[in-house]
C-alpha cells in the first residue's frame, strides 16, 4: 500500500518536530529539601568518628545498626533495594551495602550522611504512590546518630527478632 507523498511528509515532519522539541527541553525532577551536596565534599572529615559520634547533636547513647536498619527498611529500601528502583544508584539492604565504596576513598555511609543531613534524601519530588515523605524527627535522629558513629556494626547486624526502637525526639 502506498501513501500519498504529502501524508508521508506530514508524518515525517511531525516525528522530526517531536524529536526537536524533546531535545530542546530537558525534563527536571521536582526537588524539595536542601541542595544536592557536592559528591567530592564531605561536611565533616571521617576523623570526627570517635565511636560516640563526635560533635553535632549526636545522642549520648550509641545507636545500633538495627535501630538504623528500621529507617533503612521502612524508608530507604523503597528505592534502595536489590535491584535498585526509581533511579536509586545502589542497594541499601545490608550493613555491608553501607560499607561499599561510593567513590574512591569514600564509603556509601559517608554519602548517606551528606544527603540526609541536607534533606536531599529522601527525594520528595519523585511521583510515587503513596507519596515520598520527609523523614520524621525520630527517623532522621536515629539514622544520623548511627551515621555519625561511622556507621559501625554496633550491636551486630542480624536484626531479625530484635525489638529495637527509634530515638525519641521529646
Amino acid at each position: 500500500m502506498t501513501t500519498r507523498p504529502t501524508a508521508r511528509y506530514v508524518r515525517w515532519a511531525f516525528v522530526i518536530s517531536c524529536l526537536v522539541a524533546c531535545t530542546e527541553h530537558e525534563p527536571t525532577l521536582e526537588r524539595r529539601g536542601g541542595p544536592l551536596p557536592d559528591a567530592g565534599e564531605t561536611p565533616d572529615p571521617p576523623e570526627e568518628c570517635d565511636g560516640a559520634g563526635g560533635a553535632g547533636g549526636v545522642p549520648a547513647t550509641p545507636v545500633s545498626f538495627c535501630q538504623a536498619e528500621i529507617v533503612l527498611r521502612t524508608v530507604c529500601q523503597r528505592c534502595h533495594q536489590e535491584p535498585p528502583l526509581h533511579g536509586a544508584p545502589f542497594a541499601l539492604m545490608t550493613w555491608e551495602d553501607t560499607q561499599q565504596p561510593f567513590e574512591p576513598g569514600k564509603p556509601r555511609w559517608q554519602r548517606m550522611r551528606e544527603v540526609v543531613e541536607t534533606d536531599f534524601m529522601p527525594p520528595r519530588g519523585i511521583r510515587l504512590e503513596p507519596p515520598v515523605m520527609p523523614l520524621t524527627c525520630e527517623e532522621k535522629s536515629t539514622l544520623l546518630g548511627w551515621l555519625r558513629q561511622c556507621a559501625e556494626d554496633e550491636g551486630g547486624t542480624d536484626c531479625a527478632n530484635r525489638n529495637e526502637e527509634l530515638l525519641s525526639c521529646d
